[in-house]
């Protein structure tokens, strides 16, 4: 198998055959995905989002207390409670962007990873699976059917998981 005429991870490859002096299409084998690294960046991520709602929690907490204060009278110089205002505005704000972006990258990994383990579980010999890669990651944005679909091909997946062969025979705990 010439290493140029084939594209990475495809399912064909174009094979010159010497007996007929002509290239072919054979088929390859999928490799097995991989997904620790993807586990670990996830891991990583997950706790990046928890860290960014804790500082939000703690940002809200701050801003409340600080309104609070300035009603009953705690605080009287407006000057200096609007400028801690703003500070904290701007903080929350930042804290904000900082969270949509982890949990956007969160969420391409959380999609890969899913996308991935469904080629596994096809891979590992599975039969008679109802989601296929993409249609087990596909649910997620359709309306409605986002809301039990995404659930149903993770129950899928983890049956497979625990038995390829028969996965239609694993119970849910």
């Amino acid at each position: 198998m010439d290493p140029f005429l084939c594209r990475i991870r495809s399912l064909f490859c174009l094979q010159y055959n010497k007996l007929t002096k002509e290239y072919m299409m054979t088929q390859v084998a999928n490799e097995f995905n991989n997904l620790d690294n993807l586990t670990k960046w996830l891991r990583y991520f997950i706790y990046l989002q928890i860290f960014s709602a804790t500082i939000s929690v703690i940002v809200g907490y701050l801003e409340y207390n600080l309104l609070s204060r300035f009603n009953n009278g705690e605080i009287t110089d407006e000057k200096n409670y609007l400028a801690l205002a703003d500070q904290l505005e701007m903080f929350q704000g930042l804290v904000a962007i900082f969270y949509l972006i982890i949990f956007l990258i969160s969420a391409i990994i959380i999609l890969n990873w899913l996308y991935k383990a469904n080629q596994n579980a096809h891979q590992l010999g599975a039969k008679n699976m109802q989601f296929t890669p993409g249609w087990s990651i596909g649910w997620y944005f359709v309306p409605l059917a986002s809301l039990f679909k995404p659930y149903q091909a993770m129950k899928e997946l983890w049956q497979t998981s625990i038995k390829p062969s028969a996965w239609h025979k694993v119970t849910i705990p």
